[in-house]
């Protein structure tokens, strides 16, 4: 046994499933790490000056998942009490993997955010195109395309999304 558990938690916590509890995409089989690799991917991508902490950020921003799994946006949206208890589970899961997400300023968390919530929308539209009718989805659509123009993004955005809707 390794004298560094914590490595190897870390690694398999990429393995951890997204999407588990979403009967629209739980087939799709999307792991953790794909989708923190691709968030990761994104920020540097769009934001060419992106620090090393917002790329980091990126990569690790979802591992604590692996202890209590993918929570559903809406759920913690609808419980802030819900939602706190998996922050502080999920927090204690990333200081068990030796882990600490770095610190961010306003604009990076902010920049962090859309490429996580742009990844998940990328995924579903591509994954499950009946989707693009919904309306739930399609407020995702609209809110990121708001959020990219003030990103100073837009372009790149329209384009991106275009490709998946094609």
């Amino acid at each position: 046994m390794s004298n560094r558990p914590h490595l190897f938690k870390a690694w398999l916590a990429g393995f951890t499933r997204r999407w588990h509890s979403n009967p629209d995409l739980c087939d799709s089989v999307d792991a953790v790490a794909g989708h923190s690799g691709r968030v990761g991917v994104l920020a540097h991508l769009l934001f060419p000056d992106a620090s090393k902490s917002l790329v980091v950020a990126a990569l690790l921003h979802d591992l604590g998942e692996s202890g209590v799994g993918d929570v559903a946006a809406p759920a913690k949206q609808a419980d802030p009490v819900l939602a706190a208890a998996i922050a502080r589970a999920e927090a204690r899961k990333l200081e068990e993997m030796r882990l600490r997400l770095p610190e961010l300023t306003p604009l990076e968390a902010q920049q962090l955010e859309f490429c996580d919530r742009l990844d998940a929308w990328l995924w579903a539209m591509r994954h499950e195109p009946r989707l693009r009718r919904n309306m739930a989805w399609l407020a995702c659509e609209a809110e990121l395309r708001r959020e990219a123009q003030l990103l100073h993004v837009a372009i790149d955005i329209s384009d991106l999304m275009g490709e998946v809707l094609e």
